[in-house]
C-alpha cells in the first residue's frame, strides 16, 4: 500500500514510538493498581471464578431398609476368559480372588480383586454348555452379565421382602450350601441383571488354588477341561 504524499517517515516512527509508550505506560498503570487493591478485590475476582466440585462423604445409609445389602463384584462374560485378562489382570491390575467352575449350570468364572475393594468376576463357557448362548447372541463381544449384591439375612426373608416391594424374582436356589442366591430380570432392574447372594461361612478367597489352576480346570469343582 502506497503512502499518502504528504506522510513524513520520520514522523511515522516518531508517532509509533510514542503509541508504543503510551501503551507501556497505560499497562504499567494497570499492574500498580491492581498491586495495590485491597485484598478483598482479589478475593472477589477469585470468588468468580467456578469452584471446584467437594465431594461430600458418604452419608451412612439410614436405618430400615428392605434389604442389608452390601456390593459384591460385577461380572463380565467372553467367550474365553483369556481374553479378559489383558485389560483387567495386566491393565488394570486386578489381583486373583478365587474361582472355579459350575458344571450344573455350565460355566467357569474367576474373580480378580483391584485397589479400592472392588472385585469383577470374569466368565466363559464350560464346554458343551448353552449357559451363555442367548447372552453372546445379544452381545456377540460379551460385556456386563450381572451385578452381585450379598445380604445376611436367609433367603427366604430377602425373597419376602424383594416380593413385598413389588419386585418379581426368579432363579432362586439354596443347592450350594455355601452360596443361596435369588435373581433380579433386567425388566425388573432397569435392564441389568441383579444377583442377590448369601454367602456360608467358607465362602472366601481361594486357598491353595491360583489362577492358572482355574483356567486349567483343576481348581476345586474343576471340570477338567483347560479354558481354550
Amino acid at each position: 500500500m502506497r503512502q499518502p504524499r504528504h506522510a513524513d517517515p520520520r514522523r511515522l516512527q516518531l508517532h509509533d514510538r510514542v503509541r508504543h509508550g503510551t501503551v507501556l505506560a497505560r499497562d504499567q498503570v494497570v499492574r500498580d493498581r491492581r498491586r495495590d487493591e485491597p485484598d478483598h478485590a482479589q478475593h472477589d475476582r477469585q470468588a468468580a471464578r467456578p469452584a471446584r466440585p467437594v465431594t461430600a462423604p458418604h452419608a451412612p445409609l439410614p436405618a430400615g431398609l428392605p434389604l442389608d445389602a452390601e456390593f459384591d463384584h460385577a461380572a463380565v462374560a467372553a467367550r474365553r476368559i483369556r481374553d479378559l485378562l489383558p485389560l483387567y489382570r495386566d491393565t488394570l491390575g486386578g489381583e486373583f480372588h478365587l474361582g472355579g467352575d459350575n458344571v450344573r449350570v455350565g460355566y467357569r468364572g474367576l474373580q480378580l480383586s483391584f485397589r479400592g475393594g472392588g472385585r469383577i468376576e470374569l466368565l466363559e463357557p464350560l464346554p458343551g454348555s448353552a449357559f451363555l448362548d442367548s447372552f453372546f447372541r445379544r452381545s456377540p463381544l460379551g460385556g456386563l452379565h450381572h451385578v452381585t449384591f450379598l445380604v445376611r439375612q436367609d433367603m427366604d426373608r430377602t425373597i419376602t421382602s424383594l416380593e413385598g416391594l413389588g419386585y418379581r424374582v426368579h432363579g432362586a436356589s439354596e443347592a450350594d450350601p455355601e452360596w443361596h442366591e435369588v435373581f433380579l430380570h433386567p425388566r425388573e432392574a432397569h435392564g441389568t441383571l441383579l444377583q442377590i447372594a448369601r454367602p456360608g461361612p467358607d465362602h472366601g478367597p481361594a486357598a491353595g488354588y491360583t489362577l492358572d489352576d482355574v483356567l486349567a480346570g483343576t481348581a476345586p469343582n474343576g471340570c477338567g477341561i483347560p479354558s481354550r
